[in-house]
Protein backbone atom coordinates (compact mmCIF):
# COMPACT_ATOMS: atom_id res chain seq x y z
CA UNK A 1 0.00 0.00 0.00
CA UNK A 2 2.86 2.40 0.70
CA UNK A 3 4.24 1.60 -2.74
CA UNK A 4 0.93 2.55 -4.36
CA UNK A 5 0.74 5.80 -2.37
CA UNK A 6 4.26 6.66 -3.45
CA UNK A 7 3.52 6.14 -7.14
CA UNK A 8 0.33 8.20 -6.94
CA UNK A 9 2.47 11.02 -5.59
CA UNK A 10 5.07 10.45 -8.28
CA UNK A 11 2.44 10.79 -11.02
CA UNK A 12 1.35 14.14 -9.59
CA UNK A 13 4.99 15.22 -9.21
CA UNK A 14 5.83 14.46 -12.85
CA UNK A 15 2.72 16.40 -13.89
CA UNK A 16 3.99 19.34 -11.80
CA UNK A 17 0.95 19.12 -9.51
CA UNK A 18 3.11 19.61 -6.46
CA UNK A 19 0.39 20.22 -3.86
CA UNK A 20 -1.36 16.95 -4.74
CA UNK A 21 1.96 15.13 -4.85
CA UNK A 22 2.89 16.52 -1.46
CA UNK A 23 -0.39 15.27 0.02
CA UNK A 24 0.34 11.77 -1.28
CA UNK A 25 3.91 11.73 -0.01
CA UNK A 26 2.99 13.16 3.40
CA UNK A 27 0.11 10.69 3.70
CA UNK A 28 2.50 7.82 3.03
CA UNK A 29 4.98 9.10 5.62
CA UNK A 30 2.27 9.34 8.29
CA UNK A 31 0.39 6.14 7.42
CA UNK A 32 3.40 3.88 6.80
CA UNK A 33 6.27 5.27 8.91
CA UNK A 34 8.18 1.98 8.62
CA UNK A 35 7.44 1.51 4.92
CA UNK A 36 10.22 0.99 2.41
CA UNK A 37 9.17 4.05 0.38
CA UNK A 38 9.44 6.54 3.27
CA UNK A 39 12.96 7.74 2.34
CA UNK A 40 11.87 8.38 -1.25
CA UNK A 41 8.66 10.07 -0.07
CA UNK A 42 10.66 12.38 2.21
CA UNK A 43 12.92 13.29 -0.71
CA UNK A 44 10.01 13.94 -3.04
CA UNK A 45 8.12 15.94 -0.40
CA UNK A 46 11.19 18.14 -0.04
CA UNK A 47 11.42 18.54 -3.80
CA UNK A 48 7.73 19.49 -3.95
CA UNK A 49 8.39 22.24 -1.44
CA UNK A 50 11.41 23.44 -3.45
CA UNK A 51 9.33 23.57 -6.63
CA UNK A 52 6.67 25.59 -4.79
CA UNK A 53 9.28 28.03 -3.48
CA UNK A 54 9.23 26.79 0.14
CA UNK A 55 12.98 26.38 0.58
CA UNK A 56 12.91 26.26 4.38
CA UNK A 57 10.31 23.46 4.40
CA UNK A 58 12.23 21.60 1.71
CA UNK A 59 15.43 21.70 3.75
CA UNK A 60 13.54 20.46 6.82
CA UNK A 61 12.43 17.37 4.86
CA UNK A 62 15.96 16.79 3.61
CA UNK A 63 17.35 17.11 7.13
CA UNK A 64 14.82 14.62 8.47
CA UNK A 65 15.61 12.21 5.64
CA UNK A 66 19.36 12.39 6.25
CA UNK A 67 18.89 11.91 10.01
CA UNK A 68 16.47 8.97 9.78
CA UNK A 69 17.85 7.20 6.70
CA UNK A 70 21.49 8.32 6.31
CA UNK A 71 22.64 5.33 4.26
CA UNK A 72 20.06 5.57 1.49
CA UNK A 73 20.29 6.81 -2.07
CA UNK A 74 17.49 9.24 -1.21
CA UNK A 75 19.63 10.78 1.55
CA UNK A 76 22.54 11.24 -0.85
CA UNK A 77 20.24 12.89 -3.38
CA UNK A 78 18.84 15.14 -0.63
CA UNK A 79 22.39 16.22 0.22
CA UNK A 80 22.92 17.24 -3.39
CA UNK A 81 19.66 19.21 -3.44
CA UNK A 82 20.52 20.81 -0.12
CA UNK A 83 23.79 22.11 -1.55
CA UNK A 84 22.02 24.16 -4.23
Amino acid sequence: ADNAAYWVGEVFFVQQQYEQALRSFEGLIVSYPKGNKVPDALLRAGLCHFRMGHDKKARAYFKRLKELFPDTVAARLASREDDR
